[in-house]
């Protein structure tokens, strides 16, 4: 066993949520409302995808929903340069293929509480991904629908130390697939939804994080600390209804929903009641350039119902995709 000199109180990724409690491992970063309107349309061709990123917690909300004590709060500002293309042959299975690179990178992570008080800015995890969009079809003949498969992986390139409580990178692989979809109902309305699966591997060097092997009862001045932790699974939706004020300005409402379907572990011992759940609805535009190249997408949340993580009571995504 790993023996640390002191207890961490976190640990996580490049969107680490804290506890302040000790023993807690918290789910790192993903697509929670970086997608809204149109999700599932595209065409093939090459593509930017910036995104900028902020959310603002003042509070952390434990197994029952219920406010933690204490002073605990927690912000983030990132941005997120996204580049894809898709091919316009060969099809696969009726689709084009294609291919994607995500790059995040903290500008400012801020974890306070009564026990830590850290900051992280550097360079996160790398996300690749390989997609299949779907041309456009009629379901029963009459409602325009659009589709997209993607299976990512994000790899552990990300600034990490163990001796960290707050990094931009978790230290660990994951597999992230999603399946995004949009249906017009008419000219003006469309409805988006993008349902995701998250596994991610162990963390073989975690921060200083007590072992369930430790008996604090008969030795407390001498921890044993974990060996590897590591997130559990979950599944979320980010979910989407707009109106086409005009043909290039969109308005609507957006939002996520979380729910872990795991507990998370330390050293393979399940943490008991440790599944993060979390539902989040805003209001969004969607706005469109006069010669179709560009959209800029701005959008914002408020948490509710959440459990084991923190509760941001503002998110803001800022989006602007270029066609090449």
């Amino acid at each position: 066993m790993n023996t640390h000199g002191r207890i961490a109180i976190l640990a996580g990724g490049w969107l680490a949520l804290a506890c302040p409690c000790p023993a807690q491992v918290s789910l790192s970063g993903g697509n929670l409302g970086y997608t809204s309107f149109m999700d599932g349309f595209g065409m093939p061709g090459f593509y930017s995808d910036q995104y900028l990123y902020f959310t603002h917690a003042d509070s952390f909300r434990d197994a029952g929903g219920d406010k933690l004590p204490g002073h605990n709060q927690m912000h983030n500002l990132m941005i997120m340069p996204n580049f894809k293309y898709i091919f316009a042959e060969p099809t696969v299975f009726g689709a084009w293929p294609g291919v994607d690179i995500s790059v995040p990178i903290l500008l400012d992570l801020k974890v306070d509480t009564e026990r830590v008080s850290e900051n992280e800015t550097n360079i996160g995890d790398v996300f690749l991904g390989f997609m299949l969009q779907f041309p456009e079809k009629k379901v029963w003949g009459r409602f325009p629908f659009y589709q997209r498969m993607e299976i990512l992986t994000k790899f552990p390139t990300g600034h990490y130390g163990s001796n960290d409580y707050v990094n931009a990178g978790n230290n660990a692989y994951a597999i992230n697939p999603y399946y995004a979809c949009t249906m017009f109902l008419n000219r003006n309305v469309e409805v988006s939804v993008r349902l995701f699966y998250k596994w991610t591997s162990t963390n073989d060097d975690p921060p200083p994080i007590p072992s369930p092997e430790w008996d604090r009862e008969k030795d407390p001045q001498n921890p044993i600390f974990a060996d590897d932790i590591q997130e559990g699974e979950a599944v979320w939706a980010n979910y989407a209804v707009s109106y086409g004020v005009t043909d290039r300005l969109r308005l609507g409402v957006n939002g996520y929903g979380l729910q872990m379907i795991s507990n998370h572990k330390i050293d393979g011992h399940e943490i008991p009641d440790s599944k993060e759940k979390v539902f989040a609805i805003g209001p969004g535009a969607m706005y469109i350039s006069r010669d179709r190249k560009d959209i800029w997408y701005l959008n914002g949340y408020h948490e509710a119902y959440v459990e084991n993580r923190a509760k941001n009571d503002l998110v803001f995504v800022w989006r602007w995709v270029h066609a090449f």
